[in-house]
């Protein structure tokens, strides 16, 4: 039976919540992906992610469907909630990463949303390994094109692979680009002995990035500078958010 209640949408046994997840103890998901991997038995099973505020659809057997599937949508449902729920706890290390990562996996879905053709004929361009501009070609290459437009697209892309994998390889040529994911760091509000930090006197607690010559830099400020830049980007391109 599918029904609305006031604190979710459930589907068979699967429990949507009101803020958009799938309650985790009935379902698998993997990031960058719309449909869980590993459904539950259950006939009724949920093969979609998504929130109440979402496209309803039916299937075949009458079978609720939510499904992500736009830039808009991604935008709502995922990178303004983990923003916003960051900015409201910004000690909150877990919330970082997770705003980090829809931060910068929105660059996918709005290079999908256009196509390579579009962004060939704008045109975009990437810095290659040689200093060259070249046009995009990819989806990693027009990430690459974002870090022209804002630089601290790049510390936010790879604060967001260093937590996924621990350690990047080629952590990227800012100086303040991060090669693991405990140089992302939580710091308590307390006074800090470095006095010539201009985080030395932090009255609340938040997550800061480890930069050249200890002057870190604090998370909310390059999230925020990159979500106000994608915002800017969409709309400069007729990708409505």
């Amino acid at each position: 039976m599918t029904y609305v209640s006031q604190t979710g949408v459930h589907v068979g046994q699967n429990r949507l919540l009101s803020h958009g997840h799938l309650d985790p103890g009935y379902l698998r998901k993997v990031p960058n992906r719309g449909k869980a991997t590993q459904p539950r038995t259950h006939p009724h099973s949920s093969h979609y992610l998504g929130s109440v505020h979402g496209l309803f659809q039916l299937g075949s057997e009458n079978q609720l469907k939510i499904k992500i599937d736009s830039c808009q949508k991604f935008w709502s449902e995922f990178v303004e909630p983990d923003f916003q729920d960051f900015r409201a706890d910004q000690g909150n290390l877990r919330k970082a990463f997770h705003c980090a990562i829809s931060l910068f996996h929105m660059s996918d879905w709005i290079y999908k949303a256009k196509g390579l053709a579009y962004w060939r004929s704008v045109p975009l361009v990437f810095v290659d390994r040689t200093g060259a501009q070249v046009l995009v070609h990819d989806g990693k290459s027009f990430a690459n094109a974002l870090v022209l437009i804002d630089p601290n697209f790049e510390l936010v892309r790879n604060i967001a692979n260093s937590a996924k994998h621990y350690s990047l390889s080629s952590p990227g040529s800012h100086p303040s680009s991060p090669g693991f994911a405990a140089n992302t760091y939580s710091q308590p509000a307390a006074f800090s002995p470095a006095v010539f930090s201009p985080t030395a006197f932090a009255a609340t607690e938040r997550v800061m990035l480890e930069a050249p010559g200890g002057r870190d830099l604090i998370f909310l400020d390059l999230a925020s500078t990159v979500r106000l830049m994608l915002m800017q980007f969409c709309a400069s391109h007729g990708i409505t958010l």
